[in-house]
């Protein structure tokens, strides 16, 4: 049996933005749990404790940069994912001895977060949870470039909503912002 335990989180908060951010800590917390409850939620048998995520929360201009180089789309978007691996083929028979293994790269404006959650009336706890929710399942191998994956995608994002924003939700964001 493995026990599902922490993955690992680098999480990267430019000085400009850092205001709108939870206390880093809890911040990371609430994120290693997250990405352990998606994991648990979705069955993956993966000993979480060695996986790292990257998870970076800037701004516009900066996820601006990114949609156009790498997407070649010139305009802000909520989140973008940069997937490092093709399988999730690890766990405890790596032993102690290796580091953990990145699973990729999420950026999340929350300039554009901040705008879609007023837009739709929505506390800016949830509308995060979605956007780190979708980078995930991206980091993992969902898509939606057709109408079965959309589908797909969507159906999963609705199922993991309530778990993971507890996550989130105890960071107290709302009442702040």
């Amino acid at each position: 049996m493995i026990i599902m335990t922490q993955p690992h989180v680098s999480l990267k908060i430019p000085n400009e933005i850092r205001g709108w951010i939870p206390p880093e800590g809890a911040f990371i917390d609430a994120i290693s749990g997250s990405v352990a409850a998606i994991f648990r939620k979705l069955n993956l048998i993966v000993d979480t404790s060695r996986i790292e995520v990257s998870v970076t929360i800037t701004n516009d201009p900066s996820v601006r940069l990114l949609n156009s180089k790498y997407r070649g789309i010139d305009s802000p978007t909520d989140v973008l994912s940069f997937p490092l691996l093709t399988s999730l083929n690890f766990g405890s028979e790596c032993g102690d001895t290796i580091p953990p293994i990145s699973i990729g790269d999420i950026v999340i404006s929350l300039d554009t977060v901040k705008r879609q959650s007023a837009e739709r009336g929505q506390p800016l706890t949830e509308r995060f949870t979605e956007c780190f929710i979708h980078g995930i399942l991206h980091l993992l191998g969902y898509d939606h470039v057709d109408e079965t994956g959309r589908i797909r995608m969507e159906r999963i994002e609705d199922e993991l909503v309530p778990e993971v924003l507890s996550f989130f939700a105890e960071l107290g964001w709302d009442e702040k912002f």
